[in-house]
């Protein structure tokens, strides 16, 4: 649940990021990955996800 939860938010804030079309992907890529990561929201998918794999 808290990962379902995790990844709404983080597709809401990519939603509503502006890029560029002449954009390349990867530049796109880079933006998106960096609000998610000031936003902290990434970093609380990785513990997530870290929590569910096994050791």
């Amino acid at each position: 649940m808290d990962l379902a939860a995790a990844a709404l938010h983080a597709a809401g804030i990519a939603a509503r990021i502006e890029l560029p079309d002449s954009a390349h992907f990867t530049a796109k890529r880079r933006a998106i990955r960096q609000t998610l990561v000031d936003d902290g929201v990434a970093e609380t998918i990785e513990r997530l996800v870290d929590a569910l794999l096994p050791p």
